[in-house]
């Protein structure tokens, strides 16, 4: 079974707002040492950014 950790990466454009915009998110599976980053740009879902430890 594999672990998983993951991250937000949030842009809050106001410091007195609690609103934010979630630019990605990175997903680390403890297990294979595999490190993904995930975000959406304005013209497509991107999948591939796969870092490797």
């Amino acid at each position: 079974m594999n672990h998983i950790e993951y991250s937000a990466l949030n842009y809050y454009h106001s410091p007195i707002s609690d609103e934010c915009l979630c630019l990605g998110v990175l997903f680390h599976n403890i297990t294979t040492g595999q490190r993904d980053f995930r975000y959406v740009c304005a013209r497509e879902i991107v999948y591939d950014e796969t870092i490797y430890a």
